[in-house]
């Protein structure tokens, strides 16, 4: 994989849509454009996280692209040589492409996603793409406007300086608070108040029941009026 990433002239781009969407959900349609897209960047090469098996592929990969079923994404994005991120925009590969000052090409899917791409796109480090409407036109211009204006790239690094200047590293950070954690087992401020809640609410199944109770309610008085409106048509018919 370092051989790989190391032999491309201008350098490697990863591509991954996390653990929630498949890639091969995406439909051939765009398995296509994809293949396709990466095909015109001969300089480069991608690694792409494809969760089915290559054959499944729509078109074969050339000779620039490497699939995996699993691919180290953290330590993928550490290395000099990879130049950009195709990414879902998740939480934590947020983080990790903006940790190691990585631009974004942004294609999400749901939740905190689009919220996510847009904090980047602001910081100037990201662009988005829709993958309802990706074809290879829009794509190679996504990935193109990355890789050609230099401004994505200095301002991810200038983001990655903010995001590691810090008093302590985040391990141990992280080992502090376990170890403050195991000093003081008893802290009530520490405790989640879900614990004093019971199964009944901390489930939130009395919100449930409301809301059934209400949609019933709803539905009840749907069909009253409904029936009434029938009524008085039926009524007016017989006049």
């Amino acid at each position: 994989m370092e051989t790989f990433i190391k032999s491309a002239k201008k350098g490697a781009i990863l591509m991954s849509l996390g653990t929630n969407i498949r890639s091969n959900m995406l439909g051939n349609e765009v398995l296509t454009a994809v293949l396709k897209t990466f095909a015109l960047f001969p300089d480069y090469n991608f690694l792409w996280k494809f969760e089915s098996e290559v054959n499944n592929l729509p078109i074969k990969p050339t000779d620039n692209v490497m699939v995996s079923k699993f691919l180290p994404q953290n330590d993928i994005l550490a290395h000099p040589n990879v130049k950009a991120f195709i990414s879902h925009a998740g939480m934590l590969s947020t983080h990790e492409a903006l940790w190691h000052g990585k631009p974004v090409v942004g294609m999400p899917f749901f939740v905190d996603q689009s919220r996510n791409l847009e904090k980047s796109i602001k910081n100037g480090v990201a662009v988005r793409v829709d993958f309802r409407t990706l074809n290879v036109e829009i794509f190679k211009s996504s990935i193109s406007a990355v890789l050609d204006d230099p401004k994505y790239m200095k301002n991810a690094q200038k983001v990655s300086k903010f995001f590691q200047d810090k008093p302590q590293k985040p391990l141990e950070v992280a080992i502090w608070w376990i170890e403050y954690a195991i000093r003081n087992p008893d802290l009530e401020n520490l405790k989640s108040p879900t614990l004093k809640l019971g199964p009944f609410v901390s489930k939130s199944y009395d919100i449930l029941l409301t809301l059934i109770v209400l949609l019933h309610v709803f539905i009840f008085t749907l069909i009253k009026i409904v029936r009434k409106i029938l009524k008085g048509t039926k009524n007016k018919k017989k006049v």
